[in-house]
């Protein structure tokens, strides 16, 4: 839910001091938890409603990636799964690729971009690369993982250099409850839900500016 409505609230809803709705979210439980639930019920309930333009990939190759994926729909959402091992891949400076360390750079400046214009990356030639610049870039993360593998891949820097304070880590209980035998349909979606997402997306209604409520 905060992934969602932070998605479709992005660039159109701020508080007074200019915080807006990009979160990052992890979702931890144990193998076999059903995290993979949240992820389909989300793309199925943005398909519904129309908006689909708002999910980003379920991966991320490099940062000129995840900024082409920004500039083309810049309020995004992007699932991840399996992010305790995405993450041991792209924070370690020393051993990984460049491109998939401007990953772990990006999410950082992009988190304390979303109240102003993020100014791509400067080329040498600008006629075949222009500079691509997002004018307050709602990127929005929603990831699952399960807890072994995430902490591992943290290391005592990023612990430090802020980066793990933007996250939301949410841990699902470790005992996990009986497979409910007659599940509804995850692309049965209530009309009323798909108006809510759409209404969201709207905006408030005739105004410029106005309470969300």
């Amino acid at each position: 839910v905060l992934a969602v409505l932070g998605t479709l609230m992005g660039r159109r809803s701020r508080t007074l001091s200019n915080l807006r709705s990009n979160l990052y979210i992890v979702g931890m439980a144990a193998s076999g938890g059903g995290k993979d639930h949240a992820r389909n019920a989300i793309k199925e309930a943005l398909l519904a409603a129309g908006l689909s333009d708002h999910i980003g990939g379920n991966k991320l190759a490099s940062g000129a990636g995840l900024l082409a994926a920004l500039h083309r729909q810049p309020s995004s959402l992007f699932q991840i799964d399996e992010f305790g091992q995405f993450l041991g891949t792209i924070i370690d400076k020393r051993r990984a690729p460049k491109h998939l360390a401007e990953i772990w750079d990006l999410l950082t400046e992009l988190s304390t971009s979303a109240g102003n214009t993020f100014f791509g990356t400067e080329y040498a030639d600008q006629k075949q690369r222009p500079r691509q610049d997002i004018i307050q870039p709602c990127c929005v993360i929603h990831a699952t993982t399960v807890p072994e593998t995430f902490w591992a891949a943290l290391r005592n820097g990023s612990l430090h250099d802020g980066s793990l304070a933007r996250f939301l880590i949410f841990r699902s209980p470790d005992d996990i409850p009986d497979r409910n035998r007659t599940p509804r349909s995850v692309s049965d979606i209530p009309a009323d839900l798909i108006a809510a997402l759409k209404a969201v997306a709207a905006g408030v209604p005739n105004s410029a500016k106005g309470n969300l409520a």
